[in-house]
């Protein structure tokens, strides 16, 4: 891999003196700072002279197998966000993340409008208490994100242990929901 640094216009006057479209050698552009671009020089899109006929095909194959894969990770996105916000509105108001919230509002740590807490804390709710004891680390670090977003001091080792009280808690309520369930069966009908 060989980047380089240019203006972005730069590479837009390579592409029309060797007969590319910016849209075709977007690949190679391995990151993007204001005007400036990095570029890789030995990427199939970038735009080279004297390409072959044959390795004009592949790159074009190639660029559109780039695209395609885009395309499919966008309508994955897409997917994903029609689940969680079907499920968001299925969502019952318990489980670890319902947990979690509580205890930080205890100590004056609330969801605010620009924060991801009540998507994450959804998140825990509807894949359970058996996923948030197996992601734990992953739970602590979005914590240990927010907190730095907030300019507030975090220890792993203080969220690790709020995150399994809370799943504690949650064990526990869920545990107390299906006792009363249980007494208090509901008619069949």
């Amino acid at each position: 891999m060989s980047i380089v640094r240019c203006l972005f216009s730069h590479l837009v006057d390579r592409c029309e003196e060797r007969g590319y479209t910016v849209h075709n050698v977007m690949p190679c552009i391995t990151h993007i700072e204001g005007d400036y671009v990095w570029v890789d020089t030995e990427h199939m899109a970038y735009p080279a002279a004297r390409r072959t006929a044959a390795e004009i095909e592949e790159h074009a194959k190639r660029v559109a197998e780039y695209y395609e894969e885009l395309n499919n990770k966008a309508k994955e996105r897409a997917t994903y966000a029609e689940q969680i916000a079907r499920n968001m509105a299925a969502n019952p108001d318990y489980g670890p993340g319902t947990e979690l919230k509580k205890m930080l509002a205890k100590i004056g740590i609330t969801a605010t409008p620009t924060c991801s807490c009540n998507a994450r804390a959804q998140v825990m709710d509807l894949n359970g208490i058996k996923w948030c004891k197996a992601n734990t680390d992953t739970i602590v670090g979005w914590l240990r994100e927010e907190a730095t977003k907030r300019g507030l001091p975090f220890i792993d080792l203080a969220g690790k242990i709020i995150v399994k009280r809370a799943i504690s808690l949650a064990e526990k309520a869920e545990k107390q929901r299906k006792q009363a369930e249980e007494a208090n069966p509901a008619p069949n009908g």
